[in-house]
């Protein structure tokens, strides 16, 4: 799970194509609204439990996670001591070993003294593994004395009930999230981030043996002035392998920022480069695993809302949803929809939790897996003045903890707790061919392609970038496979780029009688898209010496020459009129502050719209990270940067 964001148990299940919606309800009054209404098929009730006070004794407490497994529940809460001018929050734990029906006496897991990080939302996270270990990370001030933090904190419960003696301080200087996984296999996963006073550092470690000890930390993100990457959550997949999910921040400065959301996945034995597959201002993501190895994660985007995208095997990333479109702000304004949550239940539902706006109405919505993001209108359940919920399921029992109360009447931790009834599957399946389960296009394009995700959003449902359909084309090399062909290592030419930001961008044509080009003339196939380019400032055309060593006169384009990686950089900063991005330092030990490219190099990296190498194999003799600008860009490398281009702002 999450500090600043969360991993929820892998939980078997069989996915089903039912939707279903749950919103809170406008007060605490609870009653009216406890059902819940399979809205097709046979109609399916079931009832939440009454809110539990899980510390009554607390005169205030806040919620940081709850984990359920079998037939326990365990939640984590910082419970508010007033302190002079000020309250410190020592973290506690309450645990149910029947669902959440009652729960034990609240037990002290942090400090005693200080300022507790248990203020910090949410600053603890907790996960039980299938022998009922339980394993606690948090964010603390005052163990050891420390006073250069928050720190980061592990301990743990045995299935006996004997907690670990004392905490285990893994970090020693100031931690600003971290999150923690466990996979099928026990092993525990945890990812962090670390701050210097400028910029945040990711990390990991991992432990085979339950906790006794941990490998190396090992850096999965370099440092970036003035930004770095901030909050986490760690996930494991069916295989044991963990994905770490984050949130990327560049461009500090005042209230303006940019804000990706971006992916690190440990695949055959070592780490991906960072895939940053949103912008839009992304924040708090909420990782979970479920049915057949899908891993999901959900985040705050402050120009949508609620989000929602998938991993597994075949595809990678892909599926971006907005989850909570159905209750949204008029006007495109930024949207008010804060710390989302996700789960997935027996049957392969994805649950969803947000508290919305700032007054705060807390929200839930369900949504069938299989259904890759159709969700159905919201149905009433509870709440003002709720804040920071936590779900978890096992089973068929759904668990929700989050904290009610206004500033006057106090803040308390509440649990609550639903039995799902098991559903029968109403889809009926659709005559003819049976579609690939991923949507595959191109036959040379699989499921598992690394790029699939981007090459599948240029040609759905607008035809961005397309394929080859003659046979000619498919059969030989180097696609080598029946049509459509999609030909992903073959360079793209610089007409063919000016094709895909015409149609990205939505371009008005321009057609001038005159052609502005010698080697471009209006029967030219790609006459309209390198004219439009050209007349909206977006490309050049080339030096009188280029054009003459090509045998062309100027000023020519060269319109079948491969574009390169500097080139590319340069053009499509231009078509999204990008503001420039300037770090106080160079990124890439190949790119200088001389480089007639570094602006734009520098930008597109920081929106993660382009991003360099950081792997010694590809760089050979220079420093990490590289960026390699003199190389072509394959089909699919142009497909990922027009995909990002497209989604960030």
């Amino acid at each position: 799970m999450k500090l600043f964001a969360g991993n929820k148990r892998w939980i078997a299940s069989v996915p089903i194509a039912l939707l279903l919606v749950f919103v809170l309800d406008r007060g605490y009054d609870t009653s009216a609204h406890s059902t819940y209404v399979v809205p097709s098929g046979p109609v399916a009730v079931a009832t939440w439990s009454g809110r539990i006070d899980v510390d009554p004794s607390a005169g205030q407490s806040h919620v940081n996670d709850l984990a359920m497994n079998q037939n326990e529940a365990h939640i984590l809460y910082g419970r508010v001591v007033p302190s002079g001018n000020s309250n410190i929050q020592p973290l506690y734990s309450v645990s149910s070993a029947n669902n959440g029906i009652n729960f034990d006496t609240p037990a002290l897991r942090g400090c005693t003294q200080g300022t507790s990080s248990a203020n910090i939302y949410p600053s603890a996270r907790v996960v039980e593994d299938s022998q009922k270990y339980i394993f606690v990370v948090w964010l603390d001030f005052c163990i050891n004395g420390s006073s250069n933090g928050p720190n980061l904190f592990f301990t743990s419960r045995t299935p006996g009930g004997t907690w670990r003696s004392g905490p285990v301080q893994m970090t020693s200087s100031v931690t600003k999230g971290a999150s923690v996984a466990v996979a099928n296999n026990g092993t525990i996963h945890i990812s962090y981030s670390l701050y210097d006073g400028n910029a945040s550092r990711l990390w990991y470690t991992k432990s085979t043996d339950r906790g006794a000890t941990f490998s190396t930390p090992v850096a999965l993100t370099s440092i970036l002035p003035l930004g770095g990457s901030y909050i986490t959550s760690v996930v494991a997949d069916a295989s044991n392998n963990p994905h770490v999910l984050y949130q990327w921040e560049t461009n500090r400065g005042g209230n303006e920022y940019t804000s990706s959301m971006c992916a690190l996945d440990y695949l055959s034995g070592g780490w991906t480069s960072p895939n940053c597959f949103y912008a839009k201002r992304s924040y708090w993501p909420d990782a979970a695993s479920g049915a057949n190895g899908v891993v999901g994660v959900t985040w705050q985007s402050r120009l949508h809302g609620i989000m929602y995208a998938h991993w597994d095997a075949s595809n990678g990333w892909y599926g971006i949803v907005n989850v909570s479109r159905n209750i949204s702000n008029p006007g495109g304004q930024e949207q008010l929809k804060q710390f989302p949550t996700l789960t997935y239940d027996h049957q392969g539902l994805a649950h969803f939790a947000w508290i919305e706006s700032q007054g705060a109405t807390l929200y839930l919505m369900y949504a069938a897996e299989e259904a890759r993001g159709q969700f159905s209108a919201e149905y009433p359940v509870q709440g003002n003045f709720s804040y920071v919920p936590q779900l978890a399921s096992y089973n068929n029992n759904l668990g929700l903890a989050y904290k009610q109360g206004d500033d006057y009447q106090g803040r308390k931790t509440y649990f609550r707790r639903i039995q799902l009834p098991t559903l029968t599957p109403t889809r009926t399946p659709t005559p003819g061919p049976t579609p690939t389960p991923c949507g595959q296009m191109f036959n040379d394009v699989p499921c598992n392609y690394w790029a699939f995700g981007y090459i599948r959003a240029l040609n759905t449902p607008t035809l961005i970038m397309a394929g080859y359909t003659a046979r000619e084309t498919c059969i030989n090399p180097p696609a080598s496979v029946e049509p459509p062909c999609f030909i992903p290592r073959k360079n793209v030419t610089r007409a063919e780029l000016t094709k895909v930001l015409y149609r990205a961008r939505g371009w008005t044509p321009s057609t001038p009688s005159t052609p502005s080009f010698t080697d471009v003339g209006p029967s030219n196939w790609a006459y309209v898209y390198v004219e439009t380019a050209f007349n909206r400032g977006v490309i050049n055309g080339k030096s009188p010496a280029e054009c003459a060593i090509q045998g062309q006169q100027s000023p020519c384009f060269l319109p079948n020459n491969p574009i390169n990686r500097a080139e590319m950089a340069k053009t499509i900063y231009r078509a999204a009129q990008y503001n420039a991005l300037i770090p106080a330092s160079q990124t890439f030990s190949d790119i200088g502050l001389n480089h007639w490219a570094y602006v734009y190099i520098e930008t597109l990296n920081s929106k993660s719209v382009m991003r360099g190498y950081n792997i010694s194999s590809v760089c050979g003799s220079l420093a990490l990270p590289c960026y390699l600008p003199n190389n072509n860009v394959p089909r699919d490398e142009s497909a990922k940067a027009a995909r990002l281009m497209i989604l960030s702002p």
